[in-house]
């Protein structure tokens, strides 16, 4: 985990913009390290944009690590995340004709 961490922390020394996929890379490393503490440092939501994997992978690291008090906040943070996201690709839909509503979305699984 410290060397994934080492690089993580490099890549905007050098000018380069993590992606999810070093970012989840860098969760999955901390919690496999048991590094919750250094985790729960990389969620900064002001700077990096998390997807589930990324919010997952700290829960497991927290929760692995006996922290179950950072659950709830953890998973607020998900779904605001995820939501905002979900509203981002609906609007980058739109133009194209291809957006739905929820609703739209819900009366095709046919959810009572």
């Amino acid at each position: 985990w410290e060397r994934s961490l080492h690089f993580f922390l490099q890549l905007g020394l050098v000018k380069l913009i993590p992606d999810l996929v070093s970012y989840n890379t860098c969760l999955a490393a901390c919690r496999k390290g048991a590094a919750w503490q250094q985790a729960l440092q990389l969620w900064k939501p002001s700077q990096h944009r998390m997807d589930v994997v990324g919010h997952l992978e700290l829960l497991a690291a927290c929760m692995d690590s006996g922290q179950m008090d950072l659950a709830p906040v953890i998973l607020e943070g998900m779904m605001k995340e995820v939501s905002s996201l979900f509203v981002e690709d609906v609007e980058a839909l739109r133009p194209l004709g291809l957006a739905v509503t929820a609703s739209d979305y819900l009366d095709s699984m046919q959810i009572d």
